[in-house]
């Protein structure tokens, strides 16, 4: 070789195989992955196809099928009544309900039945393929109630107005009851609703048939529950809130004391004395033992007096 030559480096020569194999395991990777977004986009697609032409595809099966006559209601069964006429619920659901199972509207059936007074809740189901199932909640009725024109309804324990009276029965009547419609009138029907029950429960229980000594329950104060009489209807016994069974017996001994003439009676449980107290033939009208240890005792007034002499009079 010459001085003058200069040899140049041969280049270093890279492995063009490897190169080529990872280019071409790249590409397959992308490949791969194109092929699962696609096939995921075409699952997604489709069950969102489906979705939306789903309910098409079973309303052109099911109307058919729905209005054949294999769904005609049949049958109206009701359950759970005590009160409430079987024949009229009957015929209220159909009328609401119309004539086939599969198109009946079963909360308009629950509605309807619940506007009326002796029904609390109903709960409705269809019986495939032609039967409607109703189960009846009813409200109870706890007492009679005198409204203020003079007609006699029942109520339940929440207040509300059931119907006639002879649903529940010969009761005392109760006096005082608001009938304006506001939240606070309500209430108040519910407390009354609640002395009634227990004036009523404790009288019950003394073994002395006290109960059916009363012929009207007045609570229009809510703190003194007043009764009268079946055998002194102008006589009123003012009980107060509570203890009702000892108090009322109290007031039974105050008026047979009068009535007998008992002086020594009427002192013991501190009653003052006066000639026209002790006066045969003598009728009270106000005995007020809500405190025991001072009990009242009035006589009618003068009107009340001459009210009275008539009607022994005319009778």
């Amino acid at each position: 070789m010459k001085p003058s030559e200069h040899v140049m480096p041969q280049a270093r020569r890279r492995p063009r195989r490897q190169r080529s194999w990872r280019k071409n395991e790249k590409a397959a990777h992308r490949r791969r992955l194109s092929s699962e977004r696609l096939a995921k986009t075409i699952k997604i697609g489709g069950a969102i196809a489906m979705m939306l032409i789903a309910p098409f595809l079973l309303g052109a099966i099911f109307r058919p099928l729905a209005s054949s006559s294999m769904f005609r209601l049949e049958r109206v069964t009701i359950e759970g009544n005590n009160r409430y006429p079987v024949e009229q619920a009957e015929a209220l659901a159909r009328q609401v309900f119309g004539s086939n199972v599969m198109e009946g509207r079963l909360r308009e059936v629950r509605q309807r039945l619940m506007e009326e007074p002796l029904i609390k809740d109903a709960i409705v189901a269809r019986v495939l393929p032609n039967m409607l199932r109703i189960r009846l909640i009813e409200r109870e009725p706890v007492a009679v109630v005198a409204l203020s024109s003079g007609r006699l309804v029942c109520v339940d324990a929440e207040g509300v107005v059931l119907g006639n009276f002879e649903l529940l029965g010969d009761q005392p009547p109760l006096l005082g009851w608001d009938e304006r419609a506001s939240a606070l009138s309500r209430s108040r029907n519910r407390r009354r609703i609640q002395l009634y029950l227990e004036l009523k429960r404790a009288l019950t229980a003394t073994g002395r048939d006290d109960w059916n000594q009363v012929d009207q329950v007045d609570i229009g104060n809510l703190s003194d529950v007043a009764v009268s009489l079946t055998r002194s209807p102008m006589t009123w016994i003012h009980l107060g809130d509570g203890d009702f069974g000892p108090r009322f017996a109290l007031g039974l001994d105050v008026l047979d004391a009068i009535r007998h003439r008992n002086r020594e009676q009427l002192r013991r449980l501190g009653i003052p004395l006066n000639d026209e107290m002790l006066a045969t033939g003598v009728n009270i009208t106000y005995i007020d033992v809500s405190h025991p240890s001072r009990v009242v005792v009035r006589l009618p007034g003068a009107k009340l007096r001459s009210q009275i002499r008539r009607r022994k009079h005319q009778g």
